[in-house]
């Protein structure tokens, strides 16, 4: 809390079974606006390293309101990607979803996230989905409700 935006840097190596191996790196942001309002913005660069050589570059923000102090918080979330492949990277495949968001912490460690995201634009899929039960282990500061976008938690 004593750096703004509370930035992140994550990195990932995924050994692929049916897909190439490939690299993420992850730029985290989120940041409480007030004692009601969080928000998040993850940035992902994933390269695959042989095959297709896929490339994708993607943004998600969240923006969420806490409803009732300690238990329930609503929002909106969106999602760029722009994803490529080696030999057509002038041609990206380009989605954009958008939906509501809902967090409804059960007790101070567990928490149920939703968010039904919409397809904006033609590559985009019609809907995405996600769905997360999750429990918080360790000290935490139970007036925050979660910054992260819930989109990018399963990536």
């Amino acid at each position: 809390g004593r750096i703004p935006m509370n930035p992140t840097l994550y990195a990932e190596y995924t050994f692929g079974c049916d897909d190439p191996d490939a690299v993420e790196l992850k730029l985290l942001l989120g940041d409480e606006l007030d004692t009601c309002w969080h928000y998040g913005i993850n940035f992902i660069y994933e390269q695959g390293l042989w095959g297709s050589r896929a490339t994708e570059l993607a943004v998600s923000a969240a923006l969420g309101r806490v409803v009732v102090d300690r238990t329930l918080s609503l929002g909106l979330e969106g999602e760029y990607k722009n994803m490529t492949e080696e030999g057509s990277r002038g041609n990206p495949e380009e989605q954009v979803l958008l939906g509501p968001s809902i967090q409804w912490r059960i007790t101070p460690e567990i928490h149920f996230d939703a968010v039904p995201l919409f397809g904006l634009t033609h590559d985009s899929p019609r809907t995405e989905c996600w769905v997360v039960l999750g429990y918080d282990f360790g000290f935490s500061n139970h007036k925050q409700m979660n910054e992260a976008p819930i989109s990018t938690k399963g990536r």
